[in-house]
């Protein structure tokens, strides 16, 4: 008995929460509906015509001044505005849950993409002149915060290090070294093999290699880069 009361206080306090973060939310909205409702009553019950009976003709309850009837007339009107409210609310909850959904399985399939691409640039980097030109090995990278270029400048202590940089990568070769570790991939070929051989892949031998695993990668490696 515990149990249940407590599972339905978790269930009521997320309604209300729920509830209450969309008012808010939308509090702007609401406040001139309930005004503009406010409004149209008044000016209802100012110009209707109100016909009073003479003579008592049946038992009448009165309610604050309102007779039931009446009183009845308006919760029913009171009723519908709610109903057309927790509709809404309703309908945007489950909106809500549905993009969170949709938007956790497109999550896992970017990360899963994402992160065997991460792996490859970082593969192709660490067997290339790059990983000591950059410094892998102990070069705080963990603090950059922006990851602009008067950062790396300020982290490397060099003005002249993005053009370094960039002459670096033009003289590393890395499209080669990313076509062994493509080869690797889908073949018996082990990157170390090719590597001790120097394999060299003309543009027609690094064609093939994009098949199976490798189908959705780019042909050159800046661009695998840039994808990134």
């Amino acid at each position: 008995m515990r149990n249940w009361f407590k599972e339905n206080y978790k269930h009521l306090s997320r309604i209300l929460d729920f509830s209450i973060d969309f008012i808010f939310e939308r509090l702007f909205c609401i406040i001139p509906i309930l005004i503009l409702i406010i409004f149209v009553s008044w000016i209802f019950l100012k110009y209707s015509i109100i016909i009073n009976a003479k003579e008592v003709e049946a038992q009448e309850i009165l309610l604050f001044g309102i007779s039931l009837e009446n009183l009845s007339t308006w919760l029913a009107v009171i009723g519908l505005v709610a109903t057309a409210f927790w509709s809404l609310l309703q309908y945007e909850k489950s909106r809500t849950a549905k993009q969170q959904e949709k938007a956790s399985e497109i999550a896992k399939s970017f990360s899963d993409e994402l992160y065997m691409k991460c792996s490859i640039i970082c593969e192709v980097i660490q067997n290339s002149s790059l990983y000591d030109f950059l410094q892998l090995g102990n070069m705080p990278y963990d603090s950059l915060k922006t990851f602009n270029t008067n950062e790396i400048r300020q982290i490397y202590n060099d003005d002249n290090f993005i053009d370094k940089y960039i002459s670096e990568v033009k003289n590393a070769n890395l499209d080669q070294i990313y076509y062994k570790i493509l080869d690797s991939r889908i073949s018996f070929n082990t990157f170390r093999g090719l590597k001790a051989i120097n394999k060299q892949y003309s543009v027609r031998e690094a064609r093939k290699l994009f098949i199976l695993d490798n189908a959705t990668l780019p042909f050159k490696f800046k661009e695998l880069v840039s994808i990134v």
